[in-house]
């Protein structure tokens, strides 16, 4: 079983099966997270995957997410006989089949997927006792306490649905997708022990849900960037190689990519930096391995701030001091965290 800690942790995300093999990730990380979504079309795709997964940490998703992309409809009886096919081990969660309430959706609509998911939980637990993962969703104060009460009481983990993609999908105001993150947080922190944010992908996402109180984030911006030959340079973020929007690769990067280059998690230590730029605008393999050990090493610069959010904020702040949307994010978060420390400090001391 995955040991409720401290230290915070970076899920890479990856197919099942890809043209980047599980072997070479391993290499990377021991924490891994795919979906078996591809077992909906052909049940052989994830007949004894785990197996062919060295990944020693391993969370599965159920990928109903297909009901939005796809227009697919699972039910959770598929879902259970894929997690049964892939022959997890003791290391490994299992997300249960989550209903995902849009934004866009009437209210009665959303809290119809709320008292579902805990459903198909309960079922799910049956099966797979606390290996199962359940997932808060929710846009409304009433929303999220359903959520988290219909739940309390089962288990001290739980996960965070994405309200990062899931605003992307039904055009949800960034402005309001962040304040409902950080109220998420704020009530989710209260009463579970080690929380999981899916859908942290990048790395300004990934330190907001470190920041936020999260235990765990699953990312795959590592690859999603890598397809526009976009490189991740820790403690800087992203930038271009090529003529995409993102902002351009400049001297000054590379002097920071060149003082991490030989980190151990450096698939590519061995070669120069200036022949892996080159070789990464031709293999996107090789720029996506790289941009996966980025965000591992992201992941260590979250663990020096773990225990002092004053300090992480003030380091995310001149981080992104020339980032005026990431600033005003990291504020949203900060009042909301600060409040919550304020309320419990009022409580104690009236005691």
């Amino acid at each position: 079983m995955q040991q409720l800690q401290r230290y915070l942790t970076l899920y890479l995300t990856n197919p099942i099966r890809d043209s980047i093999d599980w072997e070479t990730l391993a290499r990377i990380t021991r924490y891994g997270l795919t979906s078996v979504e591809p077992g909906y079309d052909s049940v052989r795709s994830v007949i004894g995957i785990r197996r062919f997964i060295p990944v020693k940490y391993m969370v599965f998703d159920s990928g109903g997410f297909i009901e939005l992309t796809r227009g697919i409809k699972v039910r959770v009886y598929d879902t259970i006989k894929l997690y049964k096919y892939i022959n997890y081990n003791e290391n490994d969660l299992l997300i249960e089949l989550d209903r995902i309430p849009l934004y866009s959706e009437d209210v009665n609509t959303r809290i119809k997927k709320i008292v579902e998911n805990i459903n198909n939980y309960i079922v799910m637990r049956r099966e797979f006792k606390d290996k199962v993962l359940y997932v808060i969703h929710g846009w409304t104060r009433e929303e999220l306490e359903l959520a988290i009460n219909q739940h309390i009481g089962y288990d001290s983990k739980v996960a965070v649905g994405s309200y990062y993609v899931t605003s992307i999908l039904n055009t949800a105001p960034k402005k309001t997708v962040f304040k409902r993150f950080s109220y998420t947080m704020e009530l989710v922190r209260k009463h579970y022990k080690w929380i999981l944010v899916l859908g942290g992908s990048g790395p300004n996402m990934i330190h907001i849900a470190f920041y936020a109180g999260a235990s765990a984030v699953d990312g795959v911006a590592w690859r999603n960037v890598a397809r526009r030959k976009e490189i991740i340079i820790p403690g800087v973020g992203v930038r271009a190689l090529n003529n995409s929007k993102r902002k351009k690769f400049t001297v000054e990067d590379l002097i920071v990519l060149k003082d991490w280059w030989n980190h151990r998690l450096n698939p590519f230590k061995d070669l120069k930096v200036e022949e892996f730029l080159k070789l990464a605008l031709r293999d996107f393999k090789a720029i996506a391995l790289w941009n996966a050990a980025a965000l591992k090493l992201e992941e260590r610069i979250a663990n020096e701030y773990t225990n002092d959010p004053d300090r992480y904020y003030k380091y995310l702040m001149q981080r992104w001091e020339n980032n005026s949307f990431w600033r005003n994010v990291l504020k949203i978060v900060r009042s909301s965290y600060v409040q919550s420390k304020l309320t419990v400090y009022l409580k104690s001391f009236l005691r």
